[in-house]
């Protein structure tokens, strides 16, 4: 706009300039930077701060401001578009009792005292970590789960969790995961799986490194003899030696698909899990989608972003892999056999988890 004055004609803007990314919607945050800080102190405690999705470059950004350390930034996701289509796929959500009534503590302080009043899902997968210990010690553990650990839960304190549950559910489980450590090598882990298998649990799954299905042949039967509700979830990260040792630290190849073909031809169902690291294994994504679907009883994959829990280092926030990168890699990895349009999210709260293909 021009100016007119007694001594010159000058040029000055009015108002503010535009901004160069757009608000998607407003969220309350962490600040990651305090809690390293006091990496010790339980999460409830760590300040909760203000903050918002933004999009700009084409991605999605978490930003919020601390006032010990300004504004914090990190990658939300990748690809906006896929998120905006994930988030069309809503469901409705089935009631749940609370564990403690009148809990209305925030979150996540009221996970303390189990599912609090303000819970919008009931429990559609029931966890169940019944040991520490595992045979193996992978440098990306997000448990930091080892052989040197023994913590081992008894059969009735999982029991108990599970008839706990079932009564909040009035009387069904849609899923069961028994998970770890490893739970293959719970010294009960037989016993266990009939005893939850009396109760009225849809599915059962064994959350698996897959070692001693590689090679136990009892065990493999045992499976076998439950296949119509009891199924296997393979920890399965791609081809590469590479891809091995830097999420196991060993080259597990022949292990695992050993373990495949073994769960295959023992008609076992089987989900295999990849987790995925940025410049490690994302561009394997659409040969463990073809392996599946070229694999009797396999029924699917579900891709995990590596994140930067438990063991696993530090990984950079502005630069990662994740569930709209996993989705968006889909199609032109597999040649448009299997994209993000072709996967829709599960109905759960938050749509991008996991990024899977069935």
């Amino acid at each position: 706009m021009t100016v007119t004055t007694d001594t010159a004609t000058t040029s000055k803007p009015l108002g503010m300039p535009v901004r160069e990314d757009r608000i998607r919607r407003y969220v309350t945050a962490f600040c990651p930077r305090c809690h390293d800080e006091v990496p010790n102190r339980p999460l409830h405690q760590v300040p909760r701060l203000s903050g918002y999705l933004s999009e700009a470059e084409e991605q999605v950004w978490l930003v919020r401001g601390c006032p010990q350390h300004g504004k914090v930034v990190t990658l939300y996701e990748e690809n906006p578009g896929i998120l905006s289509y994930l988030e069309q796929w809503t469901a409705p959500t089935k009631w749940h009792v609370p564990d403690t009534p009148g809990n209305y503590d925030p979150i996540p302080a009221a996970y303390l005292r189990g599912l609090g009043e303000m819970q919008t899902q009931h429990t559609c997968i029931l966890l169940e970590d019944i040991t520490q210990a595992c045979n193996l010690r992978c440098p990306t553990c997000f448990a930091d789960s080892s052989p040197q650990l023994s913590g081992v839960a008894s059969v009735d304190n999982v029991l108990a969790n599970v008839d706990q549950r079932l009564d909040r559910e009035n009387g069904r489980l849609d899923v069961l995961m028994l998970s770890g450590g490893e739970p293959t090598i719970h010294p009960q882990f037989a016993e266990l799986v009939e005893r939850v298998l009396e109760r009225d649990v849809t599915r059962v799954l064994i959350n698996t490194n897959g070692v001693e299905l590689s090679r136990n042949d009892r065990m493999l039967s045992f499976l076998a003899s439950h296949n119509r509700r009891v199924e296997v979830y393979l920890q399965f990260d791609g081809f590469k030696r590479e891809t091995y040792l830097h999420h196991r630290n060993a080259d597990l190849r022949a292990m695992k698909q050993r373990a495949v073909h073994r769960l295959s031809g023992a008609g076992v169902f089987t989900t295999l899990t990849m987790t995925a690291a940025l410049g490690v294994n994302d561009d394997e994504i659409g040969d463990v989608i073809r392996y599946v679907l070229d694999t009797p009883f396999v029924g699917g994959v579900s891709i995990q972003p590596q994140f930067g829990s438990g063991r696993s280092g530090a990984i950079n926030p502005l630069e990662r892999l994740t569930h709209t990168g996993v989705l968006e890699r889909m199609g032109p990895q597999t040649d448009g056999l299997v994209t993000w349009r072709t996967s829709p999210p599960f109905p759960a709260r938050i749509p991008t988890a996991p990024a899977s293909a069935t």
